[in-house]
């Protein structure tokens, strides 16, 4: 993620992220490391309290790529995550349209059992980059692309 936003050891100046699913913020943490500010979002307004408290300096939500209340600019983040999420949307298509949207590189990873019911709507995307990771007997299949 770090080399898709252009520095493996410095967040670039003004990078913005926003993460889908962000739960209690244990992921946006790490991602706050890669960004200059950070953005999350969960449907679970628990768990949104529970990530202000962890990680105060970011951006919470509780509420659906949707109904962010950011702004709807053309790709007003610098990156878009959606780690274990997209299996979890009604619809798929449209969340990753509105990713696309809003993001000038986006970023998704599921676990191999979800392939039949994610991967046909990510091989649309155009020049879609893909790999596998794996640890220890579970394997998740990550997806990455560019906007614009």
């Amino acid at each position: 993620i770090a080399r898709m936003l252009g520095s493996p050891a410095a967040p670039p100046d003004g990078c913005r992220v926003l993460e889908l699913g962000c739960g209690e913020g244990h992921q946006t943490r790490h991602l706050s490391q890669l960004a200059s500010t950070t953005y999350g979002l969960d449907v679970s307004e628990k768990a949104v309290e529970r990530a202000r408290v962890r990680l105060p300096q970011a951006h919470f939500a509780a509420t659906d790529i949707f109904g962010q209340p950011w702004s709807g600019e053309v790709q007003r983040f610098d990156l878009v995550t959606a780690c274990e999420v997209l299996y979890y949307v009604k619809d798929i298509d449209a969340t990753i349209a509105r990713m696309s949207q809003l993001g000038r590189h986006c970023f998704v990873t599921f676990f191999a059992p979800a392939l039949r019911r994610v991967g046909p709507h990510l091989d649309a995307i155009p020049e879609l980059r893909k790999d596998w990771i794996g640890h220890g007997g579970t394997v998740w299949l990550a997806c990455w692309w560019k906007n614009g």
